[in-house]
């Protein structure tokens, strides 16, 4: 995929921003998802799913490493992440490679 370096960027950042939300809102300051970056669209859309068409599989499957990323130590270090991005975005890969081929399967 073409643009896999920049998909597994965003995804460390996203990690990385979820990160500080999720622990201030576990210290009781609660934004109320006003910080949202909203990376799964922008993601999914880098990887050629079209607008409106994301799984819940694959929203799942996001939001569960955006959720574990609380679990990860706080640090300054820019690659902190990377590994989870990259897992995030294989697993990502292998869900988008198995609808289409259930979407193939369908359609035969």
């Amino acid at each position: 995929m073409k643009n896999r370096d920049l998909i597994i960027n965003l995804i460390q950042k996203d990690l990385k921003h979820n990160q500080l939300v999720l622990n201030l809102n576990g210290i009781g300051l609660d934004c109320n998802g006003y910080y949202d970056l909203s990376m799964l669209r922008t993601v999914a859309k880098l990887m050629g799913i079209k607008e409106g068409s994301i799984s819940d599989q694959f929203g799942d499957l996001y939001e569960s490493y955006m959720q574990e990323s609380v679990q990860n130590v706080i640090t300054h270090n820019p690659k902190s992440f990377a590994d989870m991005a990259t897992k995030c975005y294989e697993s990502l890969l292998a869900c988008v490679d198995i609808e289409d081929r259930q979407n193939s399967i369908k359609r035969s």
